[in-house]
């Protein structure tokens, strides 16, 4: 018999319904995605090669037209060597192609001056090479074979020494007997030695006039002014340097003339005046 009453409908999980919804959409948002950076892909596929070719064929002409020639070459830094002995070192690459020219081989005949120490090359379009420089610093003169060198700061034997250009350097002697490394050895210990003497008692570097390396437990200092010889310990010159130059006048006022100050012991200044001298 009908009562009436409306019977119930039971309805479908709603959260498992749109979880498959949700899925369906998310898949096919990321299919139209894909496509879309797809052709993106391949459009930019398609310029990067047509100017890449547009690029070649253009170096090509002018390549094949003889353009770009080098004419003018820039130095810069060049302060002690000059830019005209640089210049003349590059002056085979005038009238080559810029575009074809080795920039490291550029920068190497650069850096074949003496005063070099280190050289760069960039091409300015159309027609000019760039080159920087960075040059050696002179530290000393070094008497070898009864000629005078100037050495820089790394004992690398820069040339003969010309009238009126460094001779207000410290001279490094005692070198004759020393053969080719030994040399070169000796030339950088006595340029270091020079640095640290800088370090520690700078300004009295000027009145070094030679340092006589020839001995190993000793670096023989010889001064501009007249006075006695200063013995340096070769592994520490700075050892008791400062507290002499405070004390020289003292000591020899108490002492009078000194044949040689030794410095190279351990807190202590060992004099020897001229009267007790051995020959």
């Amino acid at each position: 018999m009908n009562t009436g009453t409306i019977p119930i409908v039971a309805e479908p999980d709603q959260r498992y319904w749109r979880r498959r919804a949700n899925r369906r959409v998310r898949k096919a948002r990321l299919t139209r995605s894909l496509r879309r950076w797809s052709a993106v892909a391949v459009a930019l596929g398609i310029i990067g090669t047509a100017l890449f070719q547009v690029g070649s064929h253009a170096v090509e002409r002018i390549k094949s037209r003889g353009g770009f020639a080098v004419e003018h070459i820039e130095v810069e830094g060049a302060v002690r060597g000059g830019a005209a002995s640089i210049r003349d070192r590059l002056a085979p690459f005038i009238g080559q192609n810029i575009v074809d020219l080795n920039l490291f081989k550029v920068a190497a005949a650069a850096a074949s001056d003496p005063w070099v120490l280190s050289a760069s090359a960039k091409r300015v379009l159309p027609a000019t090479l760039h080159v920087t420089v960075s040059e050696r610093h002179p530290a000393a003169v070094a008497v070898i074979d009864g000629a005078a060198y100037v050495v820089d700061t790394t004992g690398y034997v820069v040339g003969p020494l010309r009238r009126g250009t460094f001779e207000h350097l410290p001279v490094l002697t005692g070198l004759d007997g020393f053969e080719r490394d030994a040399l070169a050895a000796a030339l950088v210990d006595g340029v270091r030695a020079i640095a640290r003497l800088r370090e520690s008692a700078g300004i009295w570097v000027g009145e070094i006039a030679r340092m006589d390396l020839s001995r190993r437990d000793r670096i023989e200092v010889r001064t501009v002014d007249p006075g006695p010889v200063i013995l340096l310990d070769p592994d520490r010159v700075e050892r008791n340097l400062n507290r002499y130059l405070e004390l020289r006048r003292e000591i020899a006022g108490r002492a009078g003339p000194l044949e040689y100050v030794d410095l190279r012991w351990q807190d202590r200044i060992a004099v020897m005046p001229v009267a007790q001298a051995i020959p």
